[in-house]
């Protein structure tokens, strides 16, 4: 079993908690979480399900990119949303499960060739699940500036420029996607 494999298993196993604690949440009245539980199921049902790569990343590539998924986690999140950036999250959240369907077995969370995805949400920014991660991430900043929340948000940003990078150096057909898909994350930005 490589070091891909067993980060997927490790992912499943994770993703399915956040899934049960979102569903708890759910249950106890805090239903704006129903994006947040659709999101980590429908990883956990994808990761079972994807398909295996026809390239793949060096395992240092590997690992930082399965920590960059685990950054969010380590936020220290005290305070209630306002409705504007609760409402804003959910969106960001339901941006990314329009990705995670488009990219259907080709989900994965290291950077690997596993086929090139432009559909959905892919027709407007060439990483449109990042798009979502980080925005669904920035929105907890307002309500919880610390200095450990900054540097969190500063190494979430980091390491997802960086799997972008690396995925677009590996998947097959990339440059050809890139001339037709301006924006790689923010349109008229970057």
């Amino acid at each position: 079993m490589n070091i891909e494999s067993i980060l997927n298993i490790l992912g499943i196993f994770i993703w399915s908690l956040l899934a049960g604690a979102r569903l708890n949440q759910i249950i106890s009245g805090n239903f704006w979480l129903i994006p947040v539980f659709l999101h980590s199921l429908l990883a956990v049902v994808l990761l079972i399900c994807h398909r295996s790569p026809v390239k793949v990343a060096p395992v240092p590539q590997i690992l930082i990119a399965w920590f960059s998924v685990s950054l969010p986690l380590a936020m220290q999140v005290s305070q209630i949303y306002t409705w504007g950036l609760r409402a804003l999250s959910v969106l960001a959240v339901v941006f990314s499960i329009w990705a995670l369907l488009a990219l259907g077995k080709s989900f994965g969370v290291a950077p690997a060739d596993r086929g090139l995805v432009d559909q959905g949400p892919y027709r407007f920014v060439r990483h449109p699940m990042y798009m979502g991660e980080m925005l669904s991430t920035l929105v907890l900043l307002p309500g919880n500036v610390s200095l450990p929340n900054l540097i969190l948000m500063s190494g979430v940003i980091l390491t997802i420029i960086l799997r972008i990078i690396w995925e677009e150096n590996i998947i097959e057909g990339y440059f050809a996607y890139a001339h037709q898909v301006r924006w790689r994350l923010v349109p008229g930005v970057w």
